[in-house]
């Protein structure tokens, strides 16, 4: 379907999907208490899917065979945790990828220091290595600082990925893959502060950001080419106020993308992608029935008064794109209205989701093509018997 109209692109399809996962391990801890402490897991898998319409048609049925293990090491406030992977993979049979077997092997490092009960700084590696001779990792590091009323995180990251089987083997009517395809590579940072005010109110500031080159991208002849470098950013703030009585939140999130390069085949790209979302939320809660009940209510709002260009996800090939060539997000508000009680040991839990659906908008979308549920009403129902 089209993202704004109910006339499908397609009056004929089916799809067929199974799977199975098998999954063993043994684990030891020091105590019934303690967390475990190394293991090791034995997976079998199999995959099986089938999906044909008037354009194109994909199949595959792929066996995975899996070995995990994992060790951690207390040394006082050092500590350091270790895994390994290894998966063989093998189609039996299928058309849509055309690589018919191959293994991935990963390793891990982490190493943590804990100078204080309130403090943490890490390390951590991260290898891969496909049997294609396909090599890549991830440098992780950060650290966090807690105090009374300040609490700081921050992280950063140096990676280069090895683009996916679907992008260099795909073959299918629709999509070709491309196995001369480059690693991915690029570095990531992260930072965020909270701090509490007085007894009630705490405030937040937390900001993202990713550049990537050489990223998989599919051109308009359907093939996969690796893209120049782009970045992208996020930016949050907010303020929660919690009392006896009530529970108010507030935040604002600012995201953009830069294209600094032409991208020749996939100039859509360079459409700018600046989103600002803004959340409410109001909600009071009590004790009623002379403290039989406590219930708590209140609505939740997302308000996006800017147009934007969303992540796309093809449906028919499973593949995220960067960057969306449909039409742009146009700019909408969300209404939940939420009712949850607690008698006793029952929970109770009523939602009303999306309610200005269709209201004065054309809709609730987040990434183009996937539109929202609609409006909805939903109830649970936990309840707990102990004897």
């Amino acid at each position: 379907f089209d993202p704004f109209t109910t006339s499908p692109n397609s009056f004929a399809g089916t799809t067929e999907t199974s799977r199975r996962d098998f999954i063993t391990g043994i684990y030891t801890r020091a105590d019934s208490t303690s967390p475990e402490q190394a293991g090791v897991e034995v997976l079998l898998n199999r995959d099986e899917f089938t999906r044909s319409w008037t354009a194109d048609t994909l199949n595959w049925d792929v066996r995975t065979n899996g070995l995990k293990a994992f060790k951690w090491w207390d040394f006082g406030p050092l500590a350091l945790k270790t895994d390994a992977s290894f998966m063989y993979h093998r189609r039996v049979s299928g058309s849509t990828i055309s690589k018919s077997n191959w293994s991935l092997s990963s390793a891990t490092t982490r190493l943590e220091y804990k100078p204080g009960t309130n403090r943490l700084v890490y390390a951590e590696a991260l290898g891969t290595y496909r049997s294609d001779d396909g090599a890549g990792y991830d440098l992780a590091f950060g650290f966090q600082e807690k105090r009374s009323r300040l609490h700081l995180q921050g992280s950063g990251s140096l990676f280069s990925r090895i683009a996916t089987i679907q992008e260099m083997y795909w073959a299918s009517g629709s999509l070709t893959g491309n196995s001369n395809l480059d690693n991915e590579t690029g570095f990531s940072l992260q930072g965020s502060m909270t701090y509490r005010v007085g007894s009630s109110t705490t405030v937040g500031l937390e900001g993202r950001y990713r550049y990537s080159d050489n990223q998989a991208f599919i051109t308009p002849d359907s093939t996969f080419i690796n893209g120049s470098g782009f970045g992208t950013s996020t930016t949050t703030a907010f303020v929660q106020f919690n009392s006896k009585r009530w529970e108010l939140e507030t935040s604002l999130v600012y995201g953009a993308s830069q294209f600094p390069d032409s991208l020749t085949q996939t100039d859509a790209l360079n459409i700018p992608g600046d989103r600002l979302w803004i959340r409410n939320s109001v909600f009071v809660k009590g004790y009623v029935f002379k403290r039989a009940t406590y219930i708590k209510t209140g609505i939740r709002t997302l308000i996006s008064p800017l147009s934007y260009s969303t992540r796309w996800y093809d449906t028919n090939t499973h593949y995220w794109q960067a960057n969306s060539t449909q039409q742009p997000i146009p700019s909408f508000i969300r209404v939940d209205a939420e009712l949850s009680a607690r008698i006793r040991s029952i929970m109770i839990v009523t939602r009303w989701e999306n309610i200005l659906d269709g209201v004065g908008q054309a809709g609730y979308f987040e990434t183009a093509t996937f539109p929202m549920m609609p409006r909805r009403f939903i109830v649970g129902i936990r309840a707990r018997f102990i004897n």
